[in-house]
């Protein structure tokens, strides 16, 4: 018994060090974190920002130029580094810099919030989306969901002089911890069903015929908690009061990296499951989920006047887009979502930090308000065109290459839905898009045609770091655009299936 037992240990060990490399860019936000923690202990601001920085900088290094073998297998099964994995991990890292570069401009118009809060609470949600997007075992997932949840829940109370964010701040723990239970519930009725947590024994128990009904049940309850974290149909109340109520970084940081995490593990759950009842099952529920999503989205954005909530319920019909993408189950679909995900987070990055640096500049969040200003700021009202334009899916921007790829996904042949309902998804995601064209337009139609209805600005001077960043969201959208539509597909495939 105790030979067992010791070379139980030894094996776990001997499992541990030899995946160790694979968590190189991880480890290298975890130093990160820890550095932050100790420095902030003797309230050195600057030193602070550049360590996040470098520390990202490395992990972003690290996670793109590493040679791992395809379809590699970590610490005993509970992670795969693939391509997919390391694709979206390179766009979770991409975001928190940008988002740490939007907490560095705001800190300059804010002194009064002190920053290395701010800073763990990033380094420690990047931390658990990177885990989250390699997870191949469910309790892994429900960790790295959790890691990513606790974090978020602070940092949106972040501002204690802000009213509506100590609301937000509550109203995300009371969603989150719903969907939470619901979630190691339905983990909990899962393993008693199949005996393992492992992705690759989903199959064993989706074939089963006897068990189609009761796997399909625990199945959604386990989906409900990353649904939460994507802000998608039903569970998608606490993100305009949370948008709201956190700072603008905060809120363009909770839209794409929970987010883009979440949606790849909704992938690799139903890639577990194709070719069984199951798994044709919970892709017609996320299909039904993603057409509500967004149509839910699109019509409430009509009525914002708030410029956070009008972004907040843009991101919800996103992830209806997305979500369309992901119950495909094809190869194809997950190619254009995983594509899609990396304009969208350029897009709607960059459609907040203009929101935040107009919101600095004229003192208000409310778009209605910014009437007549373009002459003020014609630099920011031409990036915000952009922005807007990508996330209608127009040319020639790439947010039309990405939303043109899941039209094309969803006309593929495919033999899990009735033949209607691909072109029905498509009728639908036409007509959405057409919505959207009305109240993402009508900002920068106000900002440009509208009489001033502010006092006199004077506009303060933009950081040169600031106006680079924002040339950099930009210029791939427009690259993106008019690039060969062959050649983007080519090139993604390469980078994730080779």
């Amino acid at each position: 018994m105790n030979g067992e037992f010791f070379a139980h240990i030894a094996h776990s060990l001997e499992q541990i060090t030899g995946s160790l490399f694979y968590i190189l860019p991880a480890l290298g936000v975890i130093g990160t974190l820890l550095g932050v923690i100790v420095l902030s202990l003797f309230r050195l601001d600057k030193p602070l920002w550049w360590l996040s920085l470098g520390g990202l900088s490395s992990s972003l290094l690290l996670t793109g130029l590493s040679a791992w073998p395809d379809q590699q297998p970590g610490f005993d099964g509970l992670l795969m580094m693939d391509g997919p994995a390391r694709y979206l991990q390179v766009l979770i890292v991409v975001g928190a810099i940008f988002s740490l570069l939007a907490l560095r401009f705001r800190q300059a118009h804010h002194p009064q919030t002190r920053p290395e809060l701010a800073l763990i609470y990033l380094l420690t949600i990047t931390l658990g989306a990177w885990f989250l997007a390699a997870s191949q075992h469910l309790l892994m997932m429900y960790l790295a969901i959790e890691m990513m949840s606790l974090p978020a829940y602070l940092w949106t109370a972040w501002q204690k002089k802000k009213a509506t964010a100590a609301e937000a701040g509550m109203k995300y723990v009371l969603f989150g911890g719903f969907s939470s239970a619901l979630m190691i519930y339905g983990l909990s009725w899962w393993y008693g069903l199949a005996g393992s947590f492992d992705l690759a024994n989903l199959s064993l128990v989706a074939t089963d015929p006897a068990l189609t009904g009761p796997a399909t049940g625990i199945l959604i309850m386990v989906l409900l908690g990353l649904l939460f974290k994507t802000g998608a149909f039903p569970l998608h109340f606490w993100i305009p009061d949370v948008y709201q109520g956190a700072a603008y970084p905060v809120a363009a940081f909770f839209a794409v990296v929970p987010k883009a995490a979440s949606l790849l593990m909704m992938l690799r759950l139903v890639f577990s499951l194709t070719e069984s009842a199951v798994g044709a099952n919970i892709q017609l529920f996320l299909l039904f989920i993603g057409l509500i999503t967004m149509s839910w989205g699109n019509l409430a954005a009509l009525a914002q006047r708030n410029t956070p909530r009008l972004l907040a319920y843009s991101a919800i019909a996103h992830t209806g887009y997305l979500l369309v993408g992901v119950a495909l189950g094809s190869v194809f679909g997950a190619s254009a979502v995983l594509f899609y995900l990396g304009i969208y987070l350029l897009m709607k990055l960059g459609a907040f930090f203009v929101a935040s640096t107009l919101d600095d500049q004229s003192g208000t969040s409310a778009w209605r308000n910014w009437s007549g200003v373009a002459s003020d700021f014609p630099g920011l009202t031409i990036a915000l065109v952009i922005f807007l334009i990508a996330l209608t899916g127009l040319p020639p921007t790439a947010g039309f290459v990405g939303k043109w790829y899941l039209i094309l996904a969803l006309g593929e042949q495919n033999t899990v839905f009735p033949d209607f309902l691909p072109w029905l998804a498509i009728a639908v995601v036409v007509i959405n898009t057409v919505i959207s064209l009305y109240y993402y337009m009508k900002i920068p139609a106000r900002m440009v045609f509208s009489q001033r209805n502010l006092a006199d600005i004077s506009p303060k001077k933009i950081p040169l770091y600031w106006g680079v960043t924002l040339g950099i969201l930009c210029l791939p959208l427009l690259i993106g655009g008019v690039w060969g539509f062959d050649e983007v597909l080519n090139f993604l495939n390469r980078i994730l299936w080779k």
